[in-house]
């Protein structure tokens, strides 16, 4: 049984409509990858059978993105020779060239260790052994190279090939931003190169992301599961060896169950660590939960802004990167950098998510989410207008025949908007960012204590999006 507080499923990679479902704009600004195997969602979407179903849900992109930095507009082949040939025209340095040649050779080797050992979460050394001994044991002591990768921040492996190229590192940290939310001097070396290789594998959900997860969720149904929407948990606590689980209904009529009480043997969560630590009423488990809070406060939240336009674009690919050349107001994310948007754009082609002639965007931005909270209402706007209006100058700056095209449904939302429609505690998104100095094994544990209340989702598990949620619950199933 799955209790859901929203009306669907999906959570931040979902969407929603204006104009009686005329237009539709993806929560985040969200691409598919790990589709291909071994990665874990095409891993998962095989165990199911249901790749050749959701392959048809999906678009793959010759180009995963488009970055515009400066004057220059660097193109993210998927094909690994002509990323080379691209790195070489814009940056024109050997020793990038040969970076990323080992980033290939790396990231390769990780992925099939993580194909192997589904579990790479381990709770002591004895999880440790059995990891190193299980299957292909000479797969895994050849990954043995990347264990001091955990433990390094990605700027040691550019000196180490002698790299200062001023733009070339500007352009690593609004990449490595996208996926591990940290910068070059931060990011472990191992999610750094898995997080920088992504763009070689980009697919376009065609209508919303969210399909693919309504055909996994058609199967757990017609397995005879249950799934209840518009129940917002309340609370877990333990009664008579159960846990009792209670939602509010209260808040939405439209549940799809009118119960606000549940008795379950266990508990898996999907949920945030900072929305548990409220959720869970167990003293054993709420002094571990609340230690983990301690070790990990903060994460960023999202600044994001929705809008169609009276215009067809044909750019050769559905995401674009911008950088900003001063600074995004209210989205300062580190002090040598002014920040960047992504930017999804429908397909003019496809017509998938706005009629003929008209163009779907949704752009998304990191910002301090805590920031956005405890504001007057007028600071709120104001604040919210600002960063709003900047983002739009920025986006037809880069695209100058969309300033003054026809614009409707011109919305736009911040770690407050998140924190309502998704439940996650100050709208914080996209986990726990990577830091070097808080590696793998240093992150939340799936099981905290005796209680069978298990974790799942991006803040166990090094790396947002569905690649890491997909991991995450596969390697507690494995657990399990």
């Amino acid at each position: 049984m799955i209790l859901e507080s929203h009306s669907k499923i999906g959570g931040c990679a979902s969407n929603f409509y204006r104009s009686d479902r005329e237009f539709s704009f993806d929560v985040g600004a969200t691409t598919i990858s790990g589709f291909d195997s071994p990665k874990p969602l095409g891993k998962l979407l095989d165990e199911l059978k249901l790749k050749d179903q959701a392959r048809t849900k999906l678009k793959k992109l010759d180009i995963g993105m488009k970055v515009f930095y400066k004057d220059e507009i660097i193109t993210r082949f998927s094909d690994q020779n002509k990323w080379l040939d691209e790195n070489e025209r814009v940056f024109k340095d050997t020793k990038i060239i040969e970076l990323w040649k080992q980033i290939f050779k790396d990231e390769k080797l990780a992925w099939q260790l993580l194909n192997q050992n589904e579990n790479l979460m381990p709770c002591n050394g004895a999880q440790y052994f059995k990891i190193l001994f299980s299957k292909d044991f000479l797969l895994n002591l050849k990954g043995l190279k990347l264990l001091p990768y955990l433990y390094k921040p990605f700027s040691q492996l550019l000196d180490s090939y002698k790299i200062d190229n001023v733009d070339f590192i500007n352009f690593i940290n609004e990449q490595l931003m996208i996926t591990t939310q940290s910068d070059y001097q931060k990011s472990p070396i191992l999610s750094a190169i898995m997080g920088l290789n992504y763009p070689q594998e980009v697919y376009y959900p065609i209508g919303s992301i969210k399909n693919i997860g309504e055909l996994i969720l058609q199967q757990y149904q017609e397995s005879g599961n249950e799934i209840y929407l518009r129940q917002e948990v309340e609370s877990i606590e333990k009664i008579n060896g159960l846990y009792s689980i209670k939602t509010n209904i209260e808040k939405s009529k439209k549940s799809t169950c009118q119960e606000n009480e549940f008795l379950t043997k266990a508990v898996i969560s999907n949920a945030p660590i900072w929305t548990m630590k409220d959720l869970v009423k167990i003293d054993q488990y709420k002094k571990k939960i609340e230690l983990e809070c301690k070790k990990n406060p903060e994460s960023w939240g999202a600044f994001t802004v929705y809008f169609v336009a009276k215009i067809k674009l044909d750019l050769g690919t559905n995401y674009l990167q911008i950088h900003a050349p001063k600074a995004i107001p209210n989205c300062k994310t580190h002090p040598h950098s002014n920040g960047s948007i992504f930017v999804t754009i429908s397909d003019s082609k496809l017509n998938d998510r706005a009629p003929e002639g008209w163009t779907s965007f949704t752009i998304s931005t990191h910002t301090n989410a805590k920031q956005w909270f405890q504001l007057s209402k007028n600071e709120y706007q104001e604040r919210k207008i600002q960063t709003q209006e900047f983002i739009i100058d920025l986006l037809c700056s880069t695209i100058p025949e969309l300033r003054h095209c026809e614009k409707s449904f011109l919305i736009s939302g911040t770690p407050h908007s998140f924190e309502h429609y998704t439940k996650r505690k100050v709208g914080f998104v996209g986990g726990i960012a990577h830091d070097y100095s808080k590696p793998l094994i240093f992150m939340p544990q799936q099981r905290l204590s005796n209680e069978k209340i298990y974790l799942a989702g991006d803040t166990t598990f090094p790396g947002q999006g569905i690649t890491a949620v997909v991991y995450s619950a596969m390697s507690l199933v494995n657990r399990l």
